[in-house]
This record gives C-alpha cells, structure tokens and sequence, in this order.
C-alpha cells in the first residue's frame, strides 16, 4: 500500500514537472541587493531596467560585476548540475564601434565543507563565454538588451581554487572586456536558471524512469519536509502504574509490564516509564504503539530518553514485535546509566 501511494505522487509530479520548468534562481535587477562592482569600475546603478557598471577611461578596458546569490555560510546554496540560464546582457558607449562586439564571461562561484573548519569554503568557478553586440550610447545604435540561452553542461572553462561544485553555487561575477578604450558601461537585466522541463537520463543508466526524478528533485531541494508522527510528550499526561492502555500504549511482552512513574533517579526528568526484565531469563519487557498514519518517508527518526540500572538488559527498537522489518539494538556497556 504504501508502494502504490508513493508511485502515484511521484506520477503526479512528473505530470506537472513536463508542463512547468523549476526556477532554481531568479534576478530581475529592479534592485541592487546583493551587486557590487569591483575597482576602478564605478557603480553600481540601475538604468535602463538593469544593474550596471561604469568603466573609465584611462582603465584597461576590463570591467567585473559581482552578484550574490545566497551567502556563502547560507543553508542551502543553489544548484546547476541541470537545465538552462537565460541572460540579458548590454554594452554601451560612444567609443565603441556600432555593430562589433564586446566579450563577456558569466563566472559562477561554488563552495565546498571544511571539516576541519566546520563550514563552507569558496571552491572553484565554471564560466561561460558571450559576444555582446556594443551599442551607441548617444545614437541608440544596437540591439539593447541581449538575450541568450544556455544549457548548464555547455560550459566554456572550469578553472580556479579547486574543483567547481555545480550543486553549491553561490554567487557569480559579469567579466566585460572591450579592446576598445573606454569609457563604456555595462550592465545586466536578467539572469534566470531552470530545471529540465522533464527528466532526462540523470543517473547514467541510459534509461529514463522514476529514478531519475527522483535524482532531480533531490538536486533542488526537493526533499521531504519533516513532520512529526507522534510525541509522548515526555509521559507528563500519563497517569503512574502500568502504561497499557495509555494514550494507545500496548504491553506486548511476557514478563513484567512497562510502568509509568517519577524520575526515580531524582534527575528531574519528570515522569519516566520503566522496562527492566529478569535478569538470566528470557524475560521479554515491550511495549508498542501504532502511529496514526501510515509511514511513507524513507528516513524516520526517534528521540528518547534513556536510563538502565543494572546490565542485565539490552535495549532493542524496532517495526514490530516480530523484527520482521528494521531494527536496532543497544548492548549492554560498562557504564549501566545512560542517558
């Protein structure tokens, strides 16, 4: 039952991945949070719907913008293993001959964890290569805005401070460099990165199935969204004596009964339930309850408090009373009191 559920989301969600793309990350530059230009370029100021970017003259003829896109501590940093970035690019100045064009870079930056450290570190950059078309400034000569479109894997160099990381990018920078004497400004109006519209063979198994969505939706954050199932509540609510019967609580064993009582260690943990069966026996102490709801994550998580007063036990968890499914054991160890 739970097989059949699941199959029939994730059918669900193909329907709608073939219909719609993901956007990953999206910047219209109706603002400036987060750009920044780099020395002796002057800006940076919004202009004609974009970011842009002054070279003087007397530079070089090279001009960088920088963008943030999360920062580099964020949580999550965004991905480009897959699917297309859309751009919109622009030159301008008087000194730039109509009809050539000027070459742009786009130089995304990515990160790595530092175990050492415990936390991210820039690593490496993958870049791709634009022909803007310039424009007059005063003449209106030239296209505008330039739009292109590039698919992610159709990158033109990775280089730069160890290997590049598609899945942890978190900012790029807009090279622009002229061989005609500034000055001339540049800018940027439109930078947006996508999702396929459909899988694709993500997996290298040279098929396309479920397998592959479920590659892709892991890539961009797709994952399920914790909740909880149930909680005691710390057996605050319950009554003290035998658990069976409490809130759902069952007594499945075949010797002395789960019981509810005050911390007996003075600890201050409030109500406790014992289990402790006869040592040098058979002795079986369980207690279960069924959640509400069927349980369709692939990861479930449990939380308890512990403590054993003698090492005469060992401590299992399981599915169900007949470990015909997952288990877990904790065997006994030299210090008796574990919390």
């Amino acid at each position: 039952m739970n097989r059949l559920t699941c199959l029939l989301i994730v059918l669900a969600v193909v329907g709608t991945a073939a219909a719609t793309p993901i956007t990953i990350w999206v910047n219209d530059f109706s603002t400036l949070d987060g750009v920044s230009v780099r020395p002796p370029v002057i800006g940076p100021y919004l202009y004609d719907g974009g970011a842009w970017g002054d070279v003087p003259a007397g530079c070089s003829g090279c001009g960088i913008m920088d963008v943030q896109m999360c920062d580099l501590q964020a949580e999550q940093a965004y991905d480009l293993t897959y699917g297309d970035i859309t751009i919109e690019l622009q030159i301008e100045g008087d000194g730039l001959s109509p009809g050539e064009s000027s070459s742009f870079w786009v130089r995304f930056y990515s990160r790595a964890w530092n175990d050492d450290t415990s936390q991210w570190e820039r690593s490496g950059l993958q870049s791709y290569f634009y022909e803007v078309e310039n424009t007059s400034e005063t003449h209106g000569f030239g296209p505008g805005w330039q739009t292109f479109v590039r698919d992610v894997d159709d990158w033109d160099q990775t280089d730069g401070g160890g290997p590049f990381h598609s899945d942890q990018v978190y900012k790029f920078h807009i090279e622009c460099t002229s061989w005609e004497p500034p000055p001339f400004r540049f800018g940027i109006s439109h930078l947006e990165i996508t999702a396929p519209e459909g899988p694709n063979d993500l997996d290298g198994d040279d098929d396309v199935d479920l397998a592959d969505l479920a590659l892709l939706l892991s890539e961009y954050g797709c994952e399920p969204v914790e909740s909880t199932l149930y909680d005691t509540g710390g057996f605050e609510g319950f009554n003290d004596g035998d658990i069976d019967g409490q809130d759902g609580w069952q007594n499945v064993g075949n010797d002395s009964t789960g019981t509810i009582m005050n911390d007996p260690t003075g600890g201050g943990m409030g109500k406790v339930v014992q289990m402790d069966a006869t040592d040098g026996t058979e002795g079986l102490v369980a207690i279960q309850r069924l959640i509400d709801n069927p349980v369709t994550s692939g990861t479930v998580i449990y939380d308890w408090d512990q403590y054993r007063d003698d090492l005469g036990d060992n401590v299992w968890l399981c599915d169900d009373l007949y470990y015909d499914g997952w288990w877990a054991i904790q065997w006994d160890i030299s210090d008796p009191h574990i919390t």
